[in-house]
């Protein structure tokens, strides 16, 4: 049966001690992705938690990186097409159309990926996505 009331200086005194401290290995990119595609990956998996990525979401966040690399290269298109003399508008049109269909795609594995402001936080702008750490959890 629990005592009530306040708990004795020598029971607060006692320290707890953690068992299983291990270290969280972050995802790595896979085998046969570009090093563009590598290097967002790497960004995008450094800026969240340590544990935030598992072997499941490989494939997604795989698929997320090549669509930001080729969204990248349209857009040097569309800069090269808009610093030219003569603007072919139908080039141009579909540069257009081809970046705002990779634009969707970004913005659809990211939602899902919860690596999005919109899907890391509340109405209120409270951040809910990311889990509080102890001090004694270490990142890797």
């Amino acid at each position: 049966m629990r005592q009530r009331g306040r708990k004795p200086a020598a029971d607060l005194a006692t320290v707890t001690t953690v068992q299983d401290l291990r270290r969280v290995e972050r995802l790595m990119p896979p085998y046969g992705i570009g090093d563009e595609e590598a290097e967002v990956w790497i960004r995008i998996v450094e800026d969240q938690a340590a544990d935030a990525f598992s072997g499941k979401d490989a494939d997604v966040l795989a698929a997320y990186c090549r669509h930001v690399v080729r969204g990248n290269r349209i857009m040097q298109l569309i800069a090269q097409a808009e610093g030219g003399d003569a603007l072919d508008t139908d080039e141009y049109d579909k540069l257009l159309k081809m970046h705002e269909r990779e634009s969707r795609a970004m913005s659809s594995l990211a939602t899902r990926l919860r690596i999005t402001k919109q899907a890391t936080t509340n109405h209120r702008g409270n951040d809910q996505g990311k889990k509080r750490k102890a001090p004694w959890q270490i990142e890797g």
